[in-house]
């Protein structure tokens, strides 16, 4: 190979211009001595003029040749067409890359539109999980006040007759009482599941350590398991306190803890395990939002959930079980609970390999005031003859148990079956009232449009709600002490009323509510 300058192609291509050679011999451009060896006394160089290629077309003749006019026109014609055809090479690869490259943005683009489309898909299913959810939240709660209403008739009743019952000494009698008692505490206890997975439940949140919480469980789990279920607590040294109802904790605990144990067979083992947690923007509806949470975690060794299963696992009465041995509202109140505490739930699972329900609880982040707890020691001794109560309530058969409760404590006692009704009794009424004993749901006007006509006219005159749920918003800024929950123990109820009276300390009157 020899230097474009050093040759006669060369010196076509550089100068982009026709080169004859009649003699190459004469011409002391031409290296001799590369020629020599070959048949070449006479030349013609023409180059390619294609872009980006440097190319020449050459004709050769044994002998002195000065070629024609024809010839040369000839020659440069076919380095034209040669020409052209490395163009034409050129644009067909520029055209594949061309194609390759839309192919591979083609590709890309339509990547992103699908990972667009799933993430639309997965919200829109969010959402309808969402909605579904609060729609049989809604229906629920509904049917736990109607419940409540009757569990309060019930227990009422059966406490009064468990009473009587108690000076006639009747023992049989009194062993029937008790199992009605008990079945009927039993349907609260279902109830108040309802109500937490529908949110409407009042929790009593306070700063725990949930290490505390989950040791002092050891027994009770270890007795709920049986001898065959192996128990692991793995407690974090540096768990952060969390702010939660712990009954209800334990309760949502002792739940998931006797659903593992049901999803495994003969033996197995459970893990129960406390951790800190920073997380990120929630996938699910169930899962709680970006933040800083203390965790508990259930974790299995059972059979563990297909992906049907796990998409309605949190609705309420939906069970794997056999009829007959679940209720189906375990989940459903574990995950009412952790999102009314300000939290959530997340599930891991893989079918054949286990569970692990993870409730994120959300940490306190400065000292809560201690709250006194209700003393209900006293609360069954009675109040001054003179105390003054007004009753409101809807329903007549909660209203005579309400009533019959307060008469037994020594209170004059009169009674409404709506609120307007009751307006009506307190301004007419010549002897002021010293407490109101008032029903939240009540159809017109509802136990917080009551109050608020109350407070106008008798901004002193104390308020003691009595509900089988309440709207959580209205209500958040009333203590527990003004509010007792259906069906309501009787000695708690005692107490509050004692507490509202003077009888006993406790705060100001005053009730506010958020319009």
């Amino acid at each position: 190979m020899f230097p474009m300058g050093d040759c006669v192609s060369g010196w076509a291509m550089l100068k982009r211009e026709t080169v004859i050679i009649p003699d190459i011999y004469l011409d002391s451009r031409v290296p001799h001595a590369v020629y020599r060896p070959t048949f070449v006394r006479s030349m013609v160089m023409t180059p390619v003029g294609a872009p980006e290629t440097t190319a020449a077309i050459g004709a050769y003749w044994a002998e002195l040749w000065t070629p024609s006019e024809a010839t040369v026109e000839r020659l440069e014609t076919l380095a034209r067409c040669a020409a052209i055809a490395f163009e034409h090479v050129r644009l067909i690869g520029m055209l594949h890359e061309s194609n390759q490259s839309l192919e591979q943005r083609v590709g890309e683009r339509t990547a992103e539109l699908q990972q667009q489309i799933d993430e639309r898909d997965r919200l829109e299913d969010t959402l309808r999980q969402m909605q579904r959810l609060e729609a049989v939240g809604q229906l629920t709660s509904g049917v736990a006040h109607d419940f409540n209403n009757l569990l309060t008739v019930i227990l009422g009743n059966l406490e009064f007759l468990q009473r009587d019952n108690g000076h006639a000494g009747d023992a049989k009698f009194g062993r029937r009482l008790a199992n009605m008692k008990a079945a009927a505490e039993r349907g609260a206890k279902l109830t108040a599941q309802l109500l937490a997975f529908s949110r409407r439940q009042r929790l009593e949140a306070k700063p725990i350590d949930l290490n505390d919480s989950v040791s002092n469980m050891q027994d009770l789990l270890r007795s709920s398991m049986g001898g065959s279920v192996q128990l692991e607590l793995v407690l974090h040294p540096k768990l952060w306190p969390a702010m939660v109802d712990q009954t209800q904790l334990e309760l949502v605990i002792l739940n998931l803890a006797i659903n593992a144990r049901d999803a495994m067979q003969v033996g197995g083992a459970l893990a129960i395990e406390t951790a800190n947690a920073a997380v990120g923007p929630p996938e699910r509806p169930e899962e709680p939002a970006a933040g800083e949470y203390v965790v508990v975690s259930v974790a299995d060794t059972g059979s563990g959930m297909s992906d049907a299963v796990l998409a309605r696992a949190f609705e309420p009465f939906f069970t794997t079980k056999e009829v007959g041995k679940g209720s189906g509202l375990g989940l459903a109140q574990v995950y009412g609970f952790a999102k009314q505490s300000g939290g959530g739930v997340r599930i891991e699972t893989r079918v054949g390999e286990g569970t692990v329900v993870k409730v994120y609880l959300p940490r306190v982040v400065e000292a809560a005031q201690s709250v006194s707890p209700v003393d209900a020691a006293t609360a069954h001794e009675l109040v001054p003859g003179s105390t003054r109560v007004l009753v409101i309530d809807d329903d007549s058969a909660v209203r005579e148990i309400t009533v019959s409760l307060l008469q037994q404590m020594g209170c004059k006692v009169e009674d409404a079956g709506s609120g307007g009704a009751g307006l009506d009794l307190l301004a007419r009424s010549e002897a002021a009232f010293d407490l109101i004993v008032l029903d939240y749901a009540m159809p017109g006007m509802n136990g917080a449009d009551v109050a608020r006509a109350i407070a106008k006219d008798f901004p002193e005159l104390p308020v003691l709600f009595v509900t089988g749920y309440a709207d959580l918003t209205a209500l958040r800024d009333i203590g527990e002490d003004r509010i007792a929950q259906k069906p309501f123990d009787q000695a708690d109820f005692a107490a509050k009323v004692k507490r509202l009276l003077g009888v006993e300390g406790g705060g100001s009157n005053v009730v506010a509510l958020r319009r």
